[in-house]
């Protein structure tokens, strides 16, 4: 098709895509290169190119590229999402907390977002920071387990043990799966018996 009509952007974007698959990472880039020159105002072909460059291991270009499209669509999540992930996998944990703190920014009602920051604040020892963005998920959620589990993990790791019973209470209330009761209970009951054993010693 291209070889036909030149200009055609969406088919030089299908093509890139089509060529990752294959995993043809030289044949995607110069696909989507062409495909962003021709439209360059289209954050899904430009957000292409840039995870393109992540899987051709350009990772300096990747990126740059999502930086530029993050600055250039500033009401998009998804650069920001996938700068996260790829930071996050370089270990480069605090510049990925920057980057989904953004995401989230942009996309304040996507629990799948907020979860993804809550859990790496919580790996970064930010415990009221995660406790936050659970909270923010059961505002959004009431009944999602994740993030009734992230508290009480949040709980658990600061030695707030004398909350976790009343936690579980509310989790009760909140009507969550009987699974996810029931591990925010263990969290409570672990405590309890460490509590005791601790006094017959």
């Amino acid at each position: 098709v291209v070889s036909k009509a030149p200009a055609d952007w969406e088919s030089w974007n299908n093509l890139g895509n089509a060529r990752r698959g294959a995993g043809d990472a030289e044949g995607a880039l110069n696909a989507l290169r062409r495909a962003a020159d021709l439209t360059p105002n289209s954050a899904p072909v430009r957000l292409n190119l840039a995870t393109a460059l992540e899987f051709a291991g350009k990772f300096a270009e990747a990126e740059k590229e999502y930086r530029r499209v993050a600055a250039d669509f500033p009401a998009e999540a998804h650069p920001m999402r996938e700068l996260f992930a790829m930071l996050k996998t370089q270990y480069r944990d605090d510049e990925a907390l920057e980057a989904i703190e953004e995401a989230v920014r942009r996309a304040p009602t996507d629990i799948e977002l907020i979860l993804g920051l809550a859990s790496h604040r919580l790996t970064r020892q930010r415990h009221a920071g995660a406790e936050e963005a659970y909270r923010r998920v059961l505002a959004l959620d009431p009944k999602n387990t994740l993030a009734w589990l992230g508290i009480a993990t949040v709980m658990d790791q600061t030695n707030r043990t004398h909350e976790l019973e009343a936690l579980a209470g509310e989790a009760e209330e909140a009507n969550i799966e009987a699974a996810g009761l029931s591990f925010v209970r263990a969290f409570g009951h672990r405590r309890a018996k460490q509590r005791l054993l601790v006094g017959e010693v």
